[in-house]
């Protein structure tokens, strides 16, 4: 029997599980995690994927306690200074828009954007580093009783003290255990890119020759 059982191995279960697995001073709990799809790693310069993160200061000292930082630190992380956020009714310059900037805080930088994969990736195996244990499979069924919780999964029966779901908005583990959750829509539409600049001698090419 398990001290916990994590259902979904995403940044969130990852990260609850690598901190837990690793404790207090080394003295971590017995954790497993189900994840039926844990993710390939990233090939060597693979181009940038688009479902990314923003990662602040505060997750960046989290992460490090969870000991995935080092996994995550290369060239593929991009740090970032400033933030502008603003409605589209007003211009993006307008005393309106909020501005973040590391500057007035005396910081670097205001935080990081990592690549969803290898954010995943990492915890998980910050997770498996700290004597966790990683099972690929189905989340099925649950049963609860005084003494413990049992979960049917596609490859048997695993039993812990405590489970937590973090497998995502349509949880199966909380629509097994009879939770209910009320949520409403914010009736947004976000675009996600990636975005390459052009250099701006090549603009001023283009320029002269007409384009």
């Amino acid at each position: 029997m398990y001290d916990v059982l994590i259902v979904g191995g995403g940044p969130v279960g990852a990260c609850a599980g690598a901190l837990l697995a690793r404790g207090e001073g080394g003295r971590g709990l017995s954790v497993a995690l189900l994840e039926p799809k844990p993710p390939a790693p990233l090939p060597a310069g693979a181009p940038l994927e688009a479902r990314v993160v923003a990662v602040s200061r505060a997750s960046e000292r989290t992460l490090t306690s969870a000991g995935a930082w080092p996994g995550i630190l290369g060239p593929r992380l991009c740090a970032y200074e400033r933030m502008r956020i603003w409605h589209e009714s007003v211009s993006p310059t307008s005393a309106s828009a909020l501005v973040f900037d590391a500057a007035d805080v005396g910081e670097p930088n205001l935080g990081y954007i990592v690549e969803n994969r290898l954010l995943q990736s990492a915890l998980l195996a910050a997770f498996v580093q700290a004597g966790g244990h990683l099972e690929a499979a189905q989340f099925s069924g649950l049963r609860i009783s005084d003494d413990a919780v049992e979960v049917q999964t596609t490859r048997g029966t695993l039993s812990a003290r405590l489970i937590i779901g973090a497998d995502g908005a349509q949880s199966a583990v909380r629509a097994a255990a009879g939770l209910t959750a009320e949520t409403s829509g914010y009736a947004q539409t976000a675009i996600v890119a990636t975005v390459a600049t052009v250099p701006r001698i090549a603009r001023s090419n283009e320029m002269r020759r007409g384009k």
